[in-house]
């Protein structure tokens, strides 16, 4: 019940903030289930991994695409401002697709198909020219 996950969330958000404990919390709906909380050190998110990645690996970001389907992975958008592409699947959860509509982002896909379906469906979306004039040489270290 929407009390009970309010009430979770008050009494990390004062015990981090009384203690200063070094993580954040998300809470999301994606994943089929009905709720979740996920605790993450601070400045550690899905989006920083993936940037961390494609700089290590030297991928461009317009040659990158991130995809997901709850409020989660709200920080791995958030790198569609960095001109990484993004799908939502098809299953998203109505806090990422609302998060994500609020920015109107053109770079951000909303696939039809949902899970692996979607993440394909997007794939073709975004990278299907890149792919079709050239292949792999497009690709740096690879697709």
């Amino acid at each position: 019940d929407e009390h009970i996950k309010n009430e979770i969330c008050h009494r990390i958000d004062n015990a981090r903030r009384e203690q200063d404990l070094k993580f954040d919390t998300t809470s999301s709906c994606s994943g089929g289930c009905t709720w979740y909380l996920l605790l993450t050190p601070r400045g550690a998110s899905k989006g920083s991994a993936a940037m961390h990645c494609a700089n290590r690996l030297g991928f461009q970001p317009d040659r990158i695409m991130v995809s997901g389907d709850g409020e989660n992975d709200v920080p791995l958008f958030q790198t569609t401002r960095q001109g990484l592409k993004g799908t939502m699947v098809g299953n998203v959860c109505d806090g990422l697709r609302n998060w994500v509509g609020k920015k109107q982002r053109d770079n951000v896909y909303q696939a039809s198909r949902h899970h692996a379906e979607g993440i394909l469906e997007g794939l073709q979306h975004h990278f299907w020219n890149l792919v079709n004039q050239g292949g792999a040489n497009n690709f740096p270290n690879g697709p």
